[in-house]
């Protein structure tokens, strides 16, 4: 008598989350979506599944064989019952889980600047960029299909906010109506950052975020020429009017590095009451012409005209 070989739910669920889970880190959704495939199927690897008839399974099993997990040491849980770490996946960083855990972000401000080398403070707070809700929906339903969402409902709760320190960090959240989705550094973990010259107009708009507007300039001032293609075409494209008068007074000005861009914009630029270097300090009666700029710091006071 041939005897059929077959492989329990439970097993089959262990063995699938540990091969075919990459991240040190999971969340329900990833779970749910692995044990989903195993009820459609009815097989691991070619072994039939015993004692599996429905093609998906309801919460409280889900709950019962995620919990069996945690008691044989596979899960420790991460974040309350959303997110877990997978015994034997290896270290993970806390920019690593901040990005896997919440499905659309990137590292963004200080936070970037230190992964791109830019800055010598070390950030004790990840900065992660999300997209506003509506926006989040929108790349939801263009990552899955309907029927996925429907048929895996910790899907809508796949992305998960970090209330808890990693690392001894901790985790703010920033949202943009206007968020672009950034592919993942080449064996970095999982970890997705904005691109240098993103960086370099998020200092400029946000210096506050970037360790304040002093230090962004020293940055500027820094590194700017190695970076200067993408920084130019950055600004270029997505920086308002103000963001290019600041760009192209301090690098004219600090470096004396010239370009037809600046050419350009300089020749756009028109006089307005919130033309300021910096955005949070009182007008100065120094005032650069080519920039139609109040020099409202005092280190670049002489590299202007005094009204």
């Amino acid at each position: 008598m041939t005897t059929i070989e077959t492989i329990s739910l439970d097993k089959s669920f262990h063995l699938s989350v540990l091969k075919l889970h990459t991240s040190p880190v999971i969340t329900n959704a990833d779970l749910y979506q692995i044990l989903l495939d195993l009820y459609k199927n009815k097989e691991f690897e070619g072994v039939k599944i015993g004692k599996i008839l429905k093609d998906k399974p309801d919460d409280s099993t889900f709950r019962n064989k995620v919990g069996l997990l945690e008691q044989n040491g596979v899960l420790t849980p991460l974040i309350d019952n959303k997110a877990y770490v997978i015994s034997g996946k290896g270290n993970f960083s806390a920019e690593q889980a901040g990005c896997y855990l919440y499905l659309f972000s990137n590292l963004c401000y200080l936070s970037a600047m230190d992964y791109h080398g830019l800055t010598e403070r070390i950030p004790k707070v990840i900065q992660i960029m999300i997209p506003s809700k509506e926006t989040y929906k929108d790349l939801l339903h263009e990552k899955y299909s309907d029927s996925d969402i429907e048929e895996n409902t910790y899907l809508k709760q796949r992305s998960i906010e970090i209330r808890k320190k990693i690392e001894n960090k901790t985790f703010q959240y920033y949202k943009s109506k206007n968020f672009t989705v950034f592919k993942e550094i080449p064996d970095s973990g999982g970890v997705r950052v904005s691109p240098i010259g993103k960086t370099f107009l998020d200092m400029l708009q946000n210096p506050d975020e970037c360790g304040g507007l002093s230090h962004v300039i020293d940055v500027f001032e820094e590194n700017f020429e190695d970076n200067k293609r993408l920084i130019i075409k950055e600004f270029d494209k997505n920086g308002k009017a103000i963001d290019k008068a600041r760009l192209g007074f301090i690098i004219e000005s600090l470096l004396g590095i010239s370009d037809q861009k600046f050419d350009e914009w300089a020749n756009k630029a028109q006089r307005g009451g919130s033309r300021k270097l910096s955005p949070k300090d009182e007008f100065s009666p120094y005032f650069s012409e080519r920039w139609c700029i109040s020099i409202n710091l005092e280190r670049f006071e002489k590299y202007g005209t005094r009204n």
